[in-house]
């Protein structure tokens, strides 16, 4: 059973940069082996939609109210523990940084 990543979905949304949510969503789920969750309120049609719309819900496991699971979060409180803590907002400026902090050390050179 994989673990699970928890993104906080007002994250996502702008001035977030979609691609490097998309970036870290790809990489959690393709090279990390992770469940990528995206925790949202009752409105999770809009997260849906607005995600689907830059081609990110490719990488995205299930949308669940906040609490309901367990595993490493993204989010800027620390509600549960452990979180990646991200002031505002998932930007090129901090993209590194929360890939390391989830367990991505970079791609291999052959």
């Amino acid at each position: 059973m994989s673990q699970s990543l928890l993104i906080n979905g007002d994250i996502t949304n702008p001035p977030s940069s979609i691609s490097c949510v998309r970036d870290v969503a790809f990489i959690a789920h393709e090279f990390l082996d992770l469940n990528v969750i995206i925790e949202c309120s009752a409105e999770k049609d809009f997260y849906y939609k607005f995600l689907k719309t830059f081609g990110v819900t490719d990488y995205i496991d299930d949308f669940l109210p906040f609490g309901r699971e367990t595993g490493l979060r993204i989010d800027r409180e620390y509600n549960f523990s452990p979180t990646v803590y991200v002031t505002e907002v998932i930007n090129a400026f901090n993209l590194q940084l929360i890939l390391r902090s989830i367990g991505f050390t970079g791609f291999r050179r052959y």
